[in-house]
């Protein structure tokens, strides 16, 4: 399945579907179009299609499937964001395993969520990870933490006051646009902070940096 929409209006989130399985594909489409939050300006079965249209359309979100034509697609998220450097990548895959996650995450994806999970969970996903978030599945959290544990003896980093302040709104669940309205300054300079922030804490993910963060003392941790 291949298929490309003509202009539309402009809604706040854009949207790559790269999936091989026809019905998956149609039944994703189907409810990413029907929320007014989001408009799909792309759907097909093959990489060097998808890669062509995130080149071309620069949209807000892909989405993506694992395995697709003989192809780990995580080995090739890193040329989606060459082609696109803002795209967030969302994976949706019938293998939610810890492997696939942290291959996944290594390779620059913004969320990893099943294909068992509802279609509202699915919308909602879409959303987040638009908006900055990390989402990860949630039977795969623990496995998530465990692996951060093995992180958490590093060194205290040198995070900038700014980086820091960042990091505790992280901590708080406050996404892109609201930290970029707290602090006065363009959504792109909180993602480019927040990118500082997941490099010098060695994460993966903003929810492994908060994790991190508070295994280093550097927030407060969850009160109980």
């Amino acid at each position: 399945m291949s298929g490309i929409d003509g202009p539309g209006g402009p809604t706040d989130v854009t949207v790559v579907v790269l999936e091989d399985h026809e019905m998956v594909a149609s039944a994703l489409e189907t409810v990413l179009d029907q929320d007014p939050r989001l408009r799909v300006v792309g759907t097909t079965s093959r990489l060097e299609d998808a890669l062509r249209v995130v080149a071309e359309r620069s949209p807000t979100v892909l989405v993506t499937d694992l395995r697709l034509e003989g192809v780990e697609i995580a080995d090739q998220l890193g040329r989606f964001t060459e082609a696109s450097p803002d795209v967030r990548i969302l994976v949706v895959t019938g293998w939610a395993t810890e492997r696939t996650l942290f291959d996944s995450l290594d390779h620059g994806a913004h969320g990893f969520i099943g294909k068992a999970q509802g279609l509202d969970e699915l919308v909602d996903a879409v959303v987040r990870v638009a908006d900055g978030e990390t989402v990860v599945a949630p039977q795969l959290l623990p496995a998530l933490v465990r692996r951060t544990s093995h992180r958490s003896g590093r060194d205290r980093t040198n995070l900038t006051p700014r980086e820091l302040e960042v990091l505790r709104l992280l901590a708080e669940g406050t996404g892109t646009r609201e930290m970029a309205e707290h602090l006065a300054v363009s959504p792109n300079t909180i993602r480019n902070h927040v990118r500082a922030v997941l490099g010098k804490l060695g994460a993966g993910s903003r929810l492994e940096a908060v994790t991190i963060a508070r295994r280093m003392d550097l927030i407060a941790p969850v009160e109980t």
